[in-house]
C-alpha cells in the first residue's frame, strides 16, 4: 500500500483490496474507555495504563456510548527492521488508538503524531471497506513517512489489528507478480510486473520483531482465509508464498499434508511456493514447498540480470546456487527469475532482492495470466474448476524449457525446467479442446523411506549412506477428477514405460 507501483492495476482499480495480519505483529488490545472531563474539554482515559486522548467532541459519536482505547507502541518493534517509524531516532513513541462502533459500522482514529489529541486524526474504517491508509508522521516534516499503514477492527474481540510491511521483503514480491507502473514519475512511465490487471490481497504471516519468522497457526490461518475467499466469490485466487522453513520430513510434515488436501477441495484455489534457499545440496526443499500439490519454484540467474545488475557476464542462464534441490520429493517443479528490481516501501534501500522468494511470484504472476486468459475463451470451465491446481500445475511443468545440457544440470536442480507462459497457454487450450482438463488423472508416487521405514513413504528412494537394499516396492496410486465415474475408476488399468534419464541408474530387465 502506498508504494507507486502497488497503488492501481492496469485497468485503474484499486491494487491492493485487502489486507488482514494473522502474525499478531500489529494487534492492539482494547479495554472501555472512560470518558472524563478536563479544563472544559472531555478525554478518554485508559485506566490501566494512564493513557489520555482528547479531542472527541470533534468525532462522530458512538451509537452504543462505549470507546474502546488501546494504545501501539513503537517498543514493539524495536527488534525489527523499522524500530524508528516517526523518526525520533528513538524507539518509545506510543500511538493512542480509540475505536468504537457507529450506526453504520466500526470505526477507529490512530494518534499518528502522538500528541494525544484525535481532532486532527481522521476516520478509518477495515481496509477492505474503504481502502483506508495512514503513516505516522515524522518528526522532521522534509522526510518521507517509512511506511504506510491500514488496519482491521475487531470490536467483539476487542483487538485493533494494524497491517504494515516493515521488512520490505511482501511489497517487492507484490511487485513482482503484480505490479503496475513501478516507479513511474511524472515525466516517465515506470514497468509493470507479471500480472499488472490482478489485485492483490495481502496475508501477513511473520513478524519482524522475532526476525520475521512465522508464528504459531499464522500460516495456516492466511491458507484458510484465502480458501474461502475462492469459495466465497468467482475470481480465481492464486496464493504466492515466498516464504519457508527448512524440512526434516519432505512432504511428510503437518502442513505440506494440509496443503495437498485444501488444493483438492478448493478447485478455484492455486499455491505457488518458493523452493528454499538451502542449496545447492540435494534434498534441500524447505516446508512446505515439498507438499505434492502445490507448485515450487526454483531461482534462475538469467543473463540479463546476471550481466546488469551482478556484472557477470553468462553464455546461459544458470541457476543460482543458494537454490534449494530435490532428492527425497520431485521438486522444484520448475523455475522462474530469481532476481528483480520490484516495489519497496521508504524504509528500504533494497530494490534489488534474490532469493527462491523472488522466482516464486514469477510463476504465481504467470497462472494470474492464464486465468485471465481462460476466463476469456472458456469462462464456464474455469468457473466450474475444470483448470484446476492440478491442471495448471501439469500444463507449466509440461511447458517448461529445459536447460541447456552443457550445464550439467538435472531434474533436480530445475524440475521441469524454465518457466514458459506462451506454450503453458497452449497446453491448456490444447486441454480444453481434447477435454483432457476435466479426465487429466494425477498420481502420487510413494516408496518407503530408507531411514523412517513405511511411517514416513516419500515420492523418492534416496539412500545416504553406502547400504543399498536389494528392491524397493514403489506405489503408484491414480487421483481422478471429479468427472470420472466410479465405474471407471473400478476398472482403471494402465500401462507404463519406465525409462532412465540419467547415466548412471540402469532399469533391471525384470520388474514386478
Amino acid at each position: 500500500m502506498g508504494i507507486e507501483g502497488l497503488k492501481k492495476t492496469s485497468l485503474g482499480t484499486t491494487k491492493v483490496i485487502d489486507v488482514q495480519d494473522f502474525s499478531g505483529a500489529g494487534d492492539v488490545r482494547l479495554i472501555k474507555a472512560k470518558v472524563v472531563e478536563k479544563a472544559g474539554t472531555l478525554e478518554v482515559l485508559d485506566t490501566l495504563s494512564g493513557l489520555r486522548l482528547s479531542g472527541i467532541e470533534a468525532l462522530p459519536k458512538p451509537s452504543d456510548g462505549a470507546y474502546l482505547i488501546g494504545a501501539f507502541k513503537e517498543l514493539r518493534l524495536q527488534n525489527g527492521e523499522v524500530p524508528d517509524v516517526d523518526g525520533d531516532s528513538k524507539s518509545e513513541t506510543v500511538f493512542g488508538v480509540l475505536a468504537y462502533r457507529v450506526q453504520d459500522g466500526a470505526i477507529a482514529f490512530v494518534d499518528t503524531n502522538a500528541d494525544g489529541n484525535l481532532a486532527d486524526e481522521k476516520p478509518l474504517r477495515s481496509y477492505k471497506e474503504r481502502f483506508d491508509t495512514f503513516t505516522f508522521a515524522q518528526k522532521d516534516t522534509t522526510k518521507l513517512p517509512v511506511m504506510t499503514c491500514a488496519l482491521n477492527i475487531f470490536l467483539d474481540e476487542l483487538r485493533v489489528v494494524l497491517h504494515f510491511d516493515d521488512g520490505a521483503h511482501g511489497s517487492h514480491v507484490a511487485g513482482i507478480a503484480a505490479g503496475y507502473n513501478i516507479y513511474a514519475t511524472p515525466t516517465q512511465p515506470g514497468y509493470n510486473g507479471i500480472a499488472p490487471g490482478a489485485e492483490l490481497v495481502s496475508l501477513k504471516i511473520s513478524d519482524g520483531a522475532i526476525g520475521q519468522l512465522s508464528t504459531t497457526g499464522s500460516m495456516k490461518k492466511a491458507y484458510d482465509y484465502a480458501a474461502r475467499l475462492a469459495l466465497l466469490q468467482p475470481k480465481p485466487v492464486v496464493v504466492n508464498m515466498s516464504f519457508g522453513v527448512a524440512s526434516e520430513l519432505e512432504s511428510n510434515a503437518d502442513m505440506e499434508k494440509y496443503l495437498d488436501s485444501l488444493l483438492e477441495a478448493t478447485p478455484n484455489l492455486y499455491v505457488v511456493v518458493s523452493n528454499g534457499n538451502e542449496g545447492p545440496g540435494i534434498s534441500s526443499t524447505g516446508l512446505p514447498a515439498a507438499a505434492s500439490r502445490v507448485i515450487s519454484v526454483g531461482a534462475l540467474l538469467n543473463r540479463d540480470i546476471a550481466r546488469d545488475a551482478y556484472n557477470l557476464d553468462q553464455r546461459e542462464h544458470s541457476i543460482w546456487n543458494f537454490s534449494s534441490r530435490g532428492a527425497e520429493t520431485a521438486k522444484p517443479d520448475l523455475v522462474a527469475p530469481g532476481s528483480a528490481f520490484s516495489t519497496v516501501p521508504n524504509h528500504s534501500q533494497m530494490p534489488l532482492m534474490s532469493g527462491t522468494s523472488m522466482a516464486s511470484p514469477h510463476v504465481a504472476g504467470a497462472i494470474a495470466l492464464l486465468l485471465s486468459a481462460l476466463l476469456k475463451e472458456d469462462p464456464e470451465g474455469v468457473r466450474a474448476g475444470y483448470y484446476s491446481q492440478r491442471v495448471i500445475k501439469q500444463a507449466l511443468r509440461a511447458s517448461a524449457r529445459p536447460l541447456s545440457a552443457a550445464l550439467a544440470y538435472s531434474e533436480l536442480d530445475y524440475g521441469a525446467g524454465l518457466l514458459n507462459v506462451p506454450r503453458a497457454l497452449e497446453a491448456l487450450q490444447s486441454y480444453r479442446k481434447s477435454g483432457f482438463a476435466e479426465q487429466m488423472i494425477d498420481y502420487t508416487v510413494r516408496v518407503a523411506s530408507a531411514v523412517h521405514g513405511t511411517e514416513y513413504a516419500t515420492p523418492a528412494a534416496y539412500h545416504r549412506s553406502t547400504v543399498i537394499p536389494e528392491a524397493e516396492v514403489f506405489q503408484v496410486l491414480p487421483k481422478f477428477p471429479p468427472k470420472v465415474r466410479t465405474v471407471e475408476q473400478e476398472n482403471f488399468f494402465r500401462i507404463f514405460e519406465l525409462r532412465s534419464t540419467a547415466p548412471w541408474l540402469k532399469l533391471p530387465q525384470k520388474m514386478s
